[in-house]
């Protein structure tokens, strides 16, 4: 039977494929018809010998005509049992719904997983975004929030220039004072009470400084006790020996009450305790002897008379003034740098020496009540570096560190500065000690050649 089918397949005019189909089905379907004619729906027409032949004579000799009239309900096959009709109506609709839902599966199983890769790829575009946000905004964290130790210094910096301006009028003041005295003008006695407003000249000097030493600069245990009994009243022994012992006066202390510029003419009454102890030590380095006190017709006979030997003296008195004033000018500019500031960071300084271990009288007494030029820069080129808070804070963005490197780079510059100018003064000292060596020189051969 096959091998019929297969020569009604080639002769057949059937399409190939309604006859794919009718294979298929008829394949397939085998089943269904035996339900049918077990059910009797077909059993009236399969009752026919055709269909119940159990012999090889007179059967299937038609078999060809016999599966085209199944398939398309002609003969002895209604069209409501036919093949085509039981495709059309019964399969076809089954089939056309259950490929729809294996498209639908199909498409379910293509289309589903794009929207969890798509989730899957804005969730990794998002996490992205946020780990490229969160770098961004840990480096601007790092680069443009200033670290506390930047802003040491700049406080310990504040108003550094006004306590540099008020060390150079102390400079002058400091200055002229001793150049005044020199100059025997009133009211430079040494400060004493006991010749204030009287007397000028060497003689009224001695006096005025033995009487200053011996109210408050002796100390009674000089000299093996002697002093305590030939007449030192000197009661505080923080100003002991202060007139001679430069340590104590002017190295050691970090800042100085000092500033003559609110008492131009500095007399006993109206000097500070630092400002006296200061002067009596220059008095004591510069201009020891003073010159003899001259009156009115003396001053007149030198100036009147040119050519006698008053002009020289007084020319020669004048020309060794200035040559003390070039060395006093560096002594007054050592002393002005330690002179009250503007105490703008006077509590900043004191924060930071405090960290040192220093308690509350501590930091006055290094520091002062308002901490000079001096001071300051102590602490901005030197104390700061002592901290171990310092070092710690330099764990820190390297845009932090360059800040630092930049401010220190700042401070290094000012402290150039004030070695230049020392050095100035330095080269001004040397050319006046050269001068003062060729002057003997000139002294010894002056008027040689005449004779």
């Amino acid at each position: 039977m096959l091998g019929q089918l297969i020569t009604f397949r080639k002769n057949s005019a059937i399409s190939n494929m309604r006859l794919c189909v009718f294979v298929l089905l008829f394949c397939a379907q085998i089943s269904f018809f035996s339900s049918q004619a077990k059910a009797g729906s077909f059993e009236p027409a399969y009752a026919n010998p055709f269909y119940n032949c159990m012999t090889t004579t007179g059967c299937c000799l038609q078999t060809d005509a016999l599966i085209m009239n199944m398939f398309e309900g002609v003969g002895l096959y209604p069209p409501a049992q036919s093949l085509q009709y039981y495709y059309t109506n019964t399969l076809k609709p089954k089939i056309e719904t259950a490929f729809k839902q294996f498209a639908d599966e199909l498409r379910n199983a293509f289309v589903f997983p794009v929207g969890p890769i798509g989730a899957m790829l804005d969730g990794q575009n998002l996490n992205q975004t946020l780990t490229s946000l969160g770098k961004q905004n840990a480096a601007s964290l790092q680069s443009y929030t200033a670290s506390d130790q930047v802003c040491r210094f700049g406080t310990l910096g504040r108003s550094l220039s006004k306590s540099q301006d008020q060390s150079t009028v102390v400079q002058l003041g400091l200055a002229d004072a001793m150049l005044k005295r020199q100059m025997l003008q009133a009211n430079m006695n040494s400060g004493s009470e006991v010749l204030a407003n009287q007397k000028t000249g060497r003689a009224s000097d001695k006096i005025g400084r033995l009487d200053q030493y011996k109210h408050k600069f002796c100390d009674p245990a000089d000299s093996a006790g002697a002093l305590a009994k030939g007449g030192c009243v000197a009661t505080s022994d923080a100003r002991y020996n202060k007139d001679i012992n430069i340590t104590k006066t002017l190295f050691n202390p970090l800042s100085l009450n000092m500033d003559f510029s609110s008492n131009p003419q500095p007399d006993s009454k109206a000097l500070t305790s630092d400002e006296e102890d200061v002067l009596a030590l220059a008095n004591n380095l510069y201009a020891n002897d003073l010159m003899v006190g001259m009156g009115p017709a003396d001053i007149k006979n030198m100036v009147g008379n040119p050519n006698g030997g008053g002009a020289q003296k007084l020319q020669d008195f004048r020309s060794l003034s200035a040559k003390r004033s070039v060395a006093a000018n560096s002594f007054a500019a050592l002393a002005s740098l330690k002179a009250d500031g503007s105490g703008a960071s006077t509590e900043y300084l004191k924060k930071m020496v405090e960290s040192l271990g220093l308690d509350s009288g501590g930091q006055t007494a290094a520091l002062g009540d308002r901490p000079s030029y001096y001071a300051q820069m102590e602490v901005l080129t030197k104390l700061l570096y002592q901290s171990p808070s310092f070092y710690a804070n330099l764990m820190e963005s390297p845009a932090n560190l360059a800040r630092q490197q930049t401010a220190m780079e700042g401070i290094a510059l000012m402290q150039d500065r004030d070695i230049y100018d020392s050095l100035r003064r330095s080269e001004l000292l040397i050319s006046t000690l050269l001068e003062v060596n060729i002057a003997k020189e000139q002294d010894a051969l002056k008027d040689k050649a005449v004779k």
